[in-house]
């Protein structure tokens, strides 16, 4: 058998390997791909910062509107019930429109066990406008909201009988609702110069107790003492600083005799507001916190990268202003608006709203001015204007106002 051998040639030029030119286009062509790479990296993690940094913001936007939302559909809650039914439609309106301007206008006097005294205003809520800078850019508002914790409402209770000053118990039509420890509001409405303050339930007797003796056959009140049998439990007991002229049940109202409000054991005044809200180059963060009047050990921190809190009354006729006209305008305040706006902490390398050329401003609108509306906006710097902003905004109707008028 004839066997065939097969020889590889040998050339030198196939062994020679690669020539400088095909080395350099090589090194060329993966350096022109790893510069393509690199550049589809860095755009990718360009996104995916930015979608993380609006995400980031977006949830501090969400919580933050809800902490606040909560609290507001609470607010008023212990302060409904001040009219009573009138004997037509016409007297329980007009007394609507006297005594809600009264009762949401008093600062009430308070003490407690750790403060020699301080006050806060009898309000569903109330808006502390900040105005605006000298490039009409929008403040920061204040929003301060009341709310009661009591376990049961009812319709609030006169004084039956005339109080001295720094004298015990307090003489009530009536104690329902009330409770021991259950912080109440004193409320003198039955003037042009209303007179409130706060105390809390230290004991409860009732009609006929030898502690409460029946002043006549037909004015049997409840004895409401506001001592504090010990300073733990009962931080805000005291006895009244003025005197105060009660009345027989058969014949009071809010209108001619003073009120027992009850809050509750444990009520709260939350204030809302921001906290560095100048911080344009974001080497300090603005921060959403709320203080309570009534219990600081409750103070916090909400959350951060919040710049801009808004709030706007809403009243009937559908128009929302900054600020109350009169004092009387209570009676048609029917809710809050309000808004808050996150920045992401990232600095965008393109603008991100169109700038006035003349002022190199842009004007970011929170609420839209009409007629009947106050236009609320921020007016950003060309660095505000490199960050991302999202604003989230809702109406709460304020249940206690409307329930009374």
């Amino acid at each position: 058998m004839k066997t065939t051998v097969s020889h590889f040639p040998t050339s030198p030029q196939r062994q020679a390997g690669f020539s400088m030119i095909e080395l350099l286009v090589g090194l060329g062509i993966s350096l022109i791909g790893m510069l393509v790479i690199y550049h589809v990296l860095t755009v990718t993690q360009g996104y995916r910062r930015t979608s993380t940094e609006v995400g980031a913001a977006q949830e501090t936007g969400a919580v933050s509107l809800y902490y606040i939302e909560r609290d507001l559909r609470r607010s008023g809650y212990g302060l409904q019930g001040l009219l009573w039914q009138e004997p037509d439609q016409g007297a329980m309106l007009s007394a609507a429109a006297m005594l809600l301007p009264r009762a949401y206008g008093c600062t009430v006097q308070a003490r407690d066990s750790k403060r020699s005294s301080f006050n806060f205003r009898m309000a569903p809520a109330l808006i502390q406008d900040g105005g605006v800078d000298a490039n009409g850019s929008a403040r920061p508002d204040q929003l301060t909201i009341l709310f009661g914790s009591a376990r049961a409402h009812a319709f609030p209770p006169t004084l039956s009988a005339n109080v001295a000053a720094g004298n015990n118990p307090l003489r009530i039509s009536n104690a329902m609702g009330l409770d021991n420890r259950d912080l109440i509001i004193v409320a003198d409405l039955t003037t042009n110069t209303p007179s409130c303050e706060l105390t809390q339930v230290g004991d409860i007797r009732p009609p006929g107790d030898a502690a409460c003796p029946n002043i006549t056959s037909r004015n049997q009140p409840w004895c409401v003492n506001t001592v504090a049998p010990d300073t733990a439990n009962h931080p805000f007991a005291r006895p009244l600083a003025k005197p105060y002229t009660g009345q027989e049940e058969l014949t009071a109202s809010p209108r001619t005799t003073p009120v027992l409000l009850n809050l509750g054991q444990s009520p709260a005044n939350p204030t809302y507001s921001i906290v560095n809200p100048s911080s344009a180059s974001g080497a300090v963060r603005s921060v959403l916190v709320m203080r309570d009047g009534l219990f600081p050990d409750r103070d916090a921190t909400i959350a951060e990268g919040i710049v801009s809190l808004q709030a706007q009354y809403a009243f009937r006729d559908g128009s929302f202003r900054n600020t109350l006209p009169a004092a009387t305008a209570w009676a048609n305040v029917v809710g809050i608006r309000i808004a808050v706006v996150a920045r992401s902490e990232l600095l965008e390398k393109e603008a991100i709203l169109a700038a006035d050329p003349s002022t190199k401003r842009a004007k970011m609108v929170i609420f839209p001015g009409s007629a009947t509306s106050d236009e609320v906006a921020l007016s950003l710097s060309d660095q505000e204007n490199h960050y991302r902003y999202k604003i989230y905004q809702t109406v709460v109707p304020l249940r206690s106002i409307i329930w009374n008028s």
